[in-house]
């Protein structure tokens, strides 16, 4: 991604998309529409994919779209420094605090309150993970339902403690911002 972009925002669904009106199809030319989809349902709700949708140049039909990957903040541009192709940013829990922030920065103009916020729980991710130790253990031999449901128990009050901390580190930055 080059320096010379146009950050698009507001193309939010087919009808609202991004329309590229010279796309290759074959051996012909059609349009390709763009838009960055935000789940509103289920455990991926409020993160956000690309998704793009062609026009059948023989039958003057849009074809299915073609949706990518969930992330938890999505922005799209034009890099005029890669003739004008379209591109995308997207941000994810296995994203750097260096990253995440330089992201918020750059694209300060396309974020709403959601996305500000979705940059906010990474953060507070990326806090908790700076605290956190791994021990690993080898369990030899066959364990039994008492040391299993142990395992388990231990497991969930962990992941109970690190939920708890993230959402800590969450209000800090909300109170921050």
């Amino acid at each position: 991604m080059g320096d010379n972009i146009t950050v698009l925002s507001g193309h939010t669904s087919a009808e609202t998309a991004h329309v590229i009106e010279d796309w290759p199809y074959g051996r012909h030319r059609t349009q390709n529409r763009f838009w960055v989809e935000t789940a509103t349902k289920g455990a991926k709700k409020h993160q956000q994919r690309v998704v793009n949708q062609t026009l059948n140049p023989k039958t003057g039909r849009w074809n299915k779209p073609k949706r990518g990957t969930y992330s938890h903040v999505v922005v799209m541009f034009i890099d005029h420094d890669n003739s004008d192709h379209i591109g995308f940013k997207a941000l994810s829990p296995y994203s750097s605090e260096d990253d995440i922030r330089s992201f918020a920065e750059r694209f300060a103009s396309a974020l709403g309150e959601q996305e500000k916020d979705a940059i906010n729980f990474l953060l507070a991710l990326r806090a908790v993970g700076k605290k956190i130790t791994w021990t690993v253990t080898t369990v030899s031999g066959p364990s039994t339902p008492e040391e299993r449901a142990e395992r388990e128990a231990q497991k969930a009050k962990d992941n109970k403690l690190l939920k708890r901390a993230v959402a800590v580190e969450y209000s800090k930055l909300k109170k921050g911002n």
